[in-house]
């Protein structure tokens, strides 16, 4: 899968996904994800090779166009989630990023999708809970 980032809903006690209005809480997860692939993108926007322990650099801008967002489908799960997916033509295996290799030609760099998620947090942390607040069928009227 190699790196991601996934907004998952944990219920409160007593709720089921079927107590929430699913359009209502997935456009709260969809805009918390967008936060974080925006965030990102910028992060590793930078030209040129990278070195060890820094974001990775950009050569062709390929990895940075596929940071892309992925949302459930399924009508009882409620999920989004940020990842860098793959691209065609070519062999790209992101967890390599992330562990390195094994012959030592490739050291690990920094997560960017983690580093987004942690300096947005507040602000994720409040679109879902707003997200669920607002998303719950009992106290619509």
């Amino acid at each position: 899968m190699g790196e991601f980032f996934h907004v998952g809903v944990k219920m409160p006690k007593g709720l089921d996904v079927m107590d929430f209005d699913r359009k209502i809480v997935m456009t709260g997860l969809k805009k918390a994800s967008k936060i974080v692939q925006q965030q990102s993108k910028k992060l590793i926007s930078s030209k040129g090779p990278s070195k060890a322990g820094e974001y990775p650099g950009r050569n062709t801008g390929r990895m940075r166009r596929h940071v892309r967002i992925k949302n459930s489908k399924r009508k009882d799960h409620l999920w989004s989630r940020v990842q860098v997916s793959t691209i065609e033509d070519s062999f790209f295996y992101p967890a390599v990023l992330n562990y390195c290799r094994k012959d030592g030609r490739l050291k690990p760099r920094k997560n960017f999708i983690e580093t987004a998620t942690t300096q947005n947090e507040k602000q994720i942390k409040e679109i879902i809970d707003s997200a669920m607040t607002e998303g719950i069928k009992i106290w619509r009227k």
